[in-house]
């Protein structure tokens, strides 16, 4: 499983400049960590046409930044929550938590690395 791919990170680098980037990457942790929580908080509304939303918007956004297995966890959730599967989608929740607390760490371990 690839948490980050860093090609995408490095192209976006030499596109904007390091002091862009890790803006944007700061803004993107903190929004993406805010997400998590309100998706947390929309399964247990069984919200599931919200979740469905979330997860299309998390998908967009952390294949941006190159959070490859994010993105394909966020995407099955969207499709599970769209078609109310919801077996599917609440098992995609619990993984996408996980996952997404995960690649956030991965992303700021690189950021420290790449943009000090």
């Amino acid at each position: 499983m690839v948490l980050l791919d860093e090609s995408v990170l490095k192209k976006l680098a030499h596109d904007l400049g390091n002091d862009t980037l890790k803006h944007l990457l700061g803004t993107f942790i903190t929004e993406t960590e805010a997400c998590l929580n309100h998706i947390e908080t929309l399964q247990s509304q069984k919200n599931w046409s919200e979740l469905s939303r979330e997860g299309h918007s998390l998908k967009s956004t952390a294949g941006s930044f190159g959070l490859v297995s994010l993105q394909d966890k966020a995407h099955l959730m969207e499709e599970a929550c769209r078609k109310f599967d919801v077996g599917s989608a609440c098992q995609g929740m619990d993984d996408l938590s996980d996952l997404g607390r995960e690649s956030l760490q991965r992303l700021r371990r690189w950021m420290q690395m790449h943009c000090s």
